[in-house]
């Protein structure tokens, strides 16, 4: 993880270099006003004098060019920067938000009856999975809609992760439980409702997501 500097710590370095270039300025100018002085009757001097105090004026001007662009580039950085943590804390916000609304009341009914099939299968064989899901969902109109709603967000959460509008690293530990376990009881009856509809590609996020999580 890259180590971020302090801006503070920036800022007080910046305007300590900018002050020890203007008290330079100012010593040098000072000590050449001093010399043409002592030396105003030498034209060769003044000459000389002259030609330096120009340099200096010339110098100082650069410096101080350099300096405000030196700002300015840093103020841009900054703005990027805030943008940038701006970007992640509402990624962080809806994923949380997603997050809340899977333990919200409304999907108590359907996770009790999920519980209940998940019983009904776990010592079935492979075969009599599938059929006994489906049997129980369409003898179920309430459980068919339930399942229908709670598939259908988690097609959205998945496509949310994958267009990275939510937080992946930060979903995975509270949904990859969630998601495989319902993929695995209700993958027979996603298969039909492809069938059916003629829509190979119904969830498919979900579909595309659990076997990305199955492995991780």
């Amino acid at each position: 993880m890259r180590h971020q500097g302090n801006p503070g710590q920036l800022f007080r370095t910046n305007i300590a270099i900018t002050l020890r270039v203007g008290l330079i300025s100012l010593l040098s100018s000072g000590i050449l006003i001093a010399t043409y002085i002592l030396n105003k009757s030498n034209e060769s001097n003044k000459s000389i004098l002259n030609f330096v105090v120009a340099t200096l004026s010339a110098s100082a001007t650069i410096t101080g060019t350099f300096y405000v662009g030196k700002s300015i580039r840093q103020s841009a950085e900054s703005q990027e920067l805030d943008r940038k943590l701006s970007l992640e804390s509402q990624k962080i916000d809806r994923t949380l938000l997603y997050i809340q609304r899977w333990n919200d009341s409304h999907y108590s009914s359907f996770k009790k009856l999920a519980y209940q099939i998940h019983l009904l299968i776990k010592d079935q064989h492979q075969n009599q999975k599938g059929r006994i899901v489906r049997e129980e969902i369409e003898k179920n109109p309430d459980l068919r809609m339930e399942v229908t709603e709670v598939l259908n967000f988690l097609e959205e959460m998945a496509l949310c992760i994958k267009r990275d509008i939510i937080k992946e690293d930060l979903a995975v530990d509270f949904y990859r439980s969630i998601v495989l376990q319902y993929c695995d009881i209700f993958g027979v009856w996603i298969a039909q409702l492809r069938n059916e509809k003629e829509e190979h590609r119904l969830y498919q996020q979900l579909t595309d997501l659990y076997g990305k999580w199955k492995d991780r």
